[in-house]
């Protein structure tokens, strides 16, 4: 299993609504107390009792309807290496684990100390304890070879400038077939998913604080800073420094993309 880049964690207790919103990377809930509904854009309402868990992927816009009875929720983003890992919505029926309430609330602590790296490693255990209960999306091993080929090249030379003809080239398809391949396994082509890899590490960047915002768009693959920014405000809604100020709000009123279903 690959290791999540952990970016945010929080909490939620209340009784009020939530209005319909999205994030720009996999959002993972932990019900603590009580039981909570939630309502996803289709009409589709999950109720989910004490003690489970819930996976949203990025961009996939939900609300919680007010309640009764206060429920306290435990809710970290993350961002996923591995195309495929968290893409569709899962409730796991884990039934007060022990462990993973103990390892929710260390990444609510974690999370709040930036200890990012350390986030991360937990979440992994975390993720791997969930899948003890129910396994979660298709293995990367079922992908069309020549794609799996295509992702690993996007992902050791993300910052290089190349087009889909110089990848195409480096794998052995043509320009064509890649791009038939592409949009019939993700619904959008080779410079769609690596444009979608380059804002994940450009986010993982952001919240790590070192970086000012020139840097992170190097570090991402984009040498012209206010290109970067622009693009980054299209896909998420804000700009780079809104981002790290708040991560947690970000792709409200963003373009809504599903980076979760590719990394």
């Amino acid at each position: 299993m690959d290791i999540p880049v952990f970016t945010f964690s929080g909490e939620h207790h209340s009784a009020e609504a939530v209005p319909f919103h999205t994030h720009p990377g996999t959002e993972l809930l932990f019900v603590a107390q009580s039981e909570c509904s939630f309502r996803l854009a289709d009409g589709t309402c999950l109720n989910i009792p004490q003690g489970d868990a819930l996976v949203l992927p990025a961009g996939c816009s939900h609300a919680r309807p007010a309640v009764t009875e206060k429920c306290r929720i435990l809710f970290t983003l993350f961002e996923c290496t591995e195309p495929g890992t968290a893409s569709r919505v899962t409730h796991f029926r884990v039934g007060n684990d022990d462990l993973l309430r103990v390892w929710f609330e260390q990444l609510l602590t974690l999370g709040r100390e930036h200890q990012i790296r350390q986030a991360s490693l937990l979440l992994a255990t975390i993720r791997s304890r969930l899948l003890m209960f129910e396994h979660a999306g298709p293995p990367a091993a079922d992908r069309h070879p020549r794609v799996r080929a295509a992702l690993e090249e996007m992902q050791r030379n993300y910052t290089r400038s190349f087009s889909v003809s110089e990848l195409a080239e480096r794998i052995g398809v043509s320009h064509s077939h890649l791009n038939f391949l592409f949009r019939k396994e993700f619904g959008t082509g080779p410079l769609g998913i690596l444009t979608a890899l380059r804002m994940a590490r450009a986010r993982q960047l952001l919240l790590e604080r070192r970086y000012n915002i020139a840097e992170v768009a190097l570090k991402s693959g984009f040498q012209d800073t206010n290109y970067f920014t622009r693009l980054f405000r299209k896909y998420h809604g804000v700009t780079p420094g809104e981002f790290r100020n708040n991560p947690a709000t970000t792709g409200r009123n963003g373009t809504g993309n599903r980076l979760g279903e590719f990394f």
